[in-house]
């Protein structure tokens, strides 16, 4: 992997990883989806481990793999809880 390459994935991390302090249920929604679409993708990976250099990269492919699946975990522990029913009170 190109350092370039090395830095993108890092920045990716490091975005994904971050909570912002306000998210809508919109932007949540659509970083869980993001983030289950990597995730399938580096399941499907099977990095030839004969050649240079894809030891390294299939390690790196499990680093992120584990922070999306922690920062999944983190987008839906946060999304609110869906209310219900708004009671009224009468006579008050």
């Amino acid at each position: 992997m190109s350092r370039s390459a090395e830095d993108s994935v890092s920045a990716a991390v490091v975005a994904m990883t971050t909570p912002p302090l306000v998210r809508s249920e919109a932007a949540r929604a659509s970083e869980a989806r993001k983030l289950r679409e990597l995730i399938i993708a580096l399941d499907r990976r099977a990095p030839p481990v004969q050649r240079a250099g894809e030891v390294a990269m299939a390690r790196k492919g499990e680093e992120l793999r584990d922070a999306a699946l922690r920062r999944l975990d983190e987008v839906e522990r946060a999304a609110p809880a869906k209310a219900g029913p708004i009671e009224t009170r009468r006579g008050r």
